[in-house]
Formats: structure tokens, C-alpha cells, sequence
């Protein structure tokens, strides 16, 4: 019913906070183009992406004269210490289809009209969990269960989903003066 931290009155400790993150996203493209008597230049173009993203998060703490479980279940001052990691892996494919047009009706002048559709993914997700603990009674003897130490760790969390980025559309004009 009632939740005691291990800090107490002259705890002292460090705490540590770390995170690594890692990935790429490549794109692959097969593209296509023509021109029609210099007037207009015209490019379709079909992309398939490549996506990874890694992360690694951890959060520790050491600390002295904290109140910590004893073996018996009853609790005590002693050195304490825990590290929570967690794991976070994404991966996936994709594609795309990007389509321009420039129009030059005189030399002296262009416009241009590009789209682009949305990158579709198709990503899978991998995330778990991991904590380490110790308790040090210096009170009691140094045994199996003192210091009292350990490890959990979660279930793998697997996911698929899908993901759309946004929808490009662009406009450019330009004109050239003078020479």
C-alpha cells in the first residue's frame, strides 16, 4: 500500500543518464528523363528506401546509506545501486514516385512544376527492457544473499506498422537578363 524510495536522510550518490542513437535512411533511385526540342525536359523517377534506426537508453544510480530490502524482506541502511536499460530497434522499407516538368517557351525564361508523393513504409519495431540491482548490507555478513543482486529483463515487444511522410509539391520559375 505505501512506497518508500531508497533515499533517506544522508543518502549520497551519482546518477548517470546516457542515451545512443544510430541509423540511416538510404534512398535507391531508378530515374528516367527526356526532352522535347529544348522547349521541355520532363523526369519520372521511382524510389525505394532503406531505414534503420538504433537506440539505447540506460539510467543508473549509486548511492551510500540508502534504506535498502534486506534477504528476510525487512529493510536496513546500506549501498544500493540499479541500471535501467532499455532497447529500441526500428526497421523498414519504402518507395516512392517523384515526377518534374521544366518548361523553357523562350530561352530567356523557365518554369518548373515537380511532385512528389509520399515515401509508403513498412517498418517493424523491436523494444525491450533490462534492470540490474544491488543492495549491500555492511551490517551483515557477506554471503549469497548479501550483497542481494540481480537481473530482469522484459519480454521482446515486436510490432509492424506503416508510415506515410508527406506529399511534395514544388513551383519554380527562373529568367535570365542580360548575357
Amino acid at each position: 500500500n505505501t512506497y518508500r524510495g531508497l533515499s533517506q536522510n544522508g543518502t549520497v550518490g551519482d546518477a548517470l543518464s546516457e542515451v545512443r542513437e544510430s541509423g540511416y535512411v538510404d534512398e535507391y533511385a531508378i530515374d528516367f528523363g527526356g526532352n522535347i526540342a529544348n522547349t521541355v525536359m520532363w523526369g519520372i523517377g521511382f524510389g525505394i528506401t532503406d531505414l534503420s534506426f538504433n537506440q539505447t537508453s540506460a539510467y543508473s544510480e549509486s548511492m551510500e546509506n540508502a534504506y535498502i530490502a534486506t534477504a528476510d524482506g525487512t529493510m536496513t541502511t546500506g549501498n544500493a545501486g540499479f541500471e535501467l536499460t532499455n532497447y529500441r530497434n526500428i526497421n523498414g522499407t519504402g518507395f516512392n514516385l517523384k515526377v518534374g516538368v521544366i518548361i523553357k517557351p523562350i530561352n530567356e525564361f523557365r518554369i518548373g512544376v515537380a511532385v512528389h508523393t509520399p515515401t509508403w513504409y513498412s517498418l517493424s519495431s523491436t523494444s525491450m527492457a533490462d534492470v540490474s540491482y544491488s543492495y549491500f548490507n555492511p551490517a551483515a555478513p557477506e554471503d549469497r544473499n548479501n550483497p542481494l543482486q540481480g537481473t530482469e529483463e522484459t519480454d521482446n515487444l515486436y510490432y509492424n506498422f506503416r508510415m506515410n511522410a508527406p506529399w511534395k509539391f514544388m513551383v519554380g520559375a527562373a529568367a535570365v537578363i542580360g548575357n
